[in-house]
Order: structure tokens, then sequence, then C-alpha cells
């Protein structure tokens, strides 16, 4: 191996609900799951945050079902967005969409609480 690889991400176990779940890093081929259009309609900021959340379980649980995924509550999807965006080293950056995918969490959290 080159010692480009230690330039590869590590993952990190993180409590979501009431598993503790390891959350492996994406790569830079991935990067395109990040853009989100900061001005794009809250349903494609959605189906955005969806596909990256997606594409995380499915390489951090690989035995896990498509069905499995999908099931998940929607209640666990900003601890799944904070700590995807803790493991690849953005949780506290601005931009390449970042804003526009904690505006859409703010928007959920919200409309979670006047349930």
């Amino acid at each position: 191996m080159s010692k480009l690889s230690a330039l590869q991400g590590k993952s990190k176990t993180y409590k979501i609900g009431e598993i503790d779940l390891e959350i492996k890093p994406l790569k830079l081929d991935d990067m395109g799951l990040f853009t989100i259009d900061q001005n794009a309609s809250a349903k494609e900021q959605t189906e955005s945050s969806l596909k990256l959340i997606e594409k995380v379980l499915t390489d951090s649980v690989p035995d896990s079902t498509e069905e499995e995924r999908k099931g998940i509550g929607i209640e666990h999807m900003e601890e799944l967005m904070d700590a995807i965006m803790d493991v690849n080293g953005l949780k506290d950056k601005k931009g390449s969409g970042l804003d526009a995918i904690k505006a859409r969490q703010a928007q959920i959290k919200a409309a979670k609480s006047r349930q």
C-alpha cells in the first residue's frame, strides 16, 4: 500500500436510537451526494438527504436490506445526518449544500415538535 492509505477515512461508532452503529466515511467519488442546491425545493433537498443516508447505511451495514434502510423512523434522520457530517469531517463547515441539509433538518425537527 502507498502512503495514500493513511488518507482514507476512519469509521466511528455512534449511538443512533437504541443501537450502536458504526458509520463509515464516504470517499471522494461520493462527494456529489453532499452537493445540494440551497435554492432547491424542500422535496429535492429531502431526496438528496435520503440518497446520502441510503449510501452511508448501505456502506456501513452491508447486510442490511433496502426494506430495513427505508423503514428507519424519521425521528432518527437528524442523528444520522449529524453522524454522517461528523465522520466525514464536515460537522461545522459551511457551503457545499451543508447549509441546505442543516436547514432541512431544522424544518423536520420543527414539524415533529408541532405534532
